[in-house]
């Protein structure tokens, strides 16, 4: 089986049209967190990863079928900015299973802001509360 993790515009709260095409391959496993870091982009996070990192990235973990067709349409959407990486996720119950995680591959500038807690969507409510 294989899984995928999101951390940031793919969660299920943003309705993304990339995922529309292919929603119905992929199945919700559940809540899940990672070792990395992410970082506000603006229109978007991005995930660098550590295996040493001290702290952890929230998102949702979705088992797929027929995986190179969810991966044609996500890969698309994702661009040149990321790589897909098989990474350790942990679920909310404690299991560890390796799941594909789209990885930022540029550098980026020094001013860029790291979301703090490792919650896109909890940053992006915080920030439409206070403007």
């Amino acid at each position: 089986m294989e899984y995928l993790f999101v951390y940031g515009t793919l969660l299920s709260h943003f309705n993304n049209e990339a995922v529309g095409p292919v929603s119905e391959l992929m199945q919700y496993v559940g809540k899940g967190k990672l070792k990395g870091r992410i970082f506000d982009l603006g229109a978007y996070p991005a995930l660098i990863t550590s295996a040493n990192e001290k702290h952890d990235v929230q998102g949702e973990v979705y088992q797929l079928a027929l995986t190179e067709k969810v991966f044609a349409a996500l890969d698309e959407y994702e661009g040149d900015e990321y790589h897909r990486e098989l990474i350790k996720v942990q679920l909310k119950g404690g299991e560890e299973i390796k799941c594909w995680v789209y990885v930022y591959k540029p550098e980026f500038d020094k001013d860029v802001i790291q979301i703090i807690g490792g919650d896109y969507l909890a940053y992006i409510r915080n920030k439409a509360n206070n403007g």
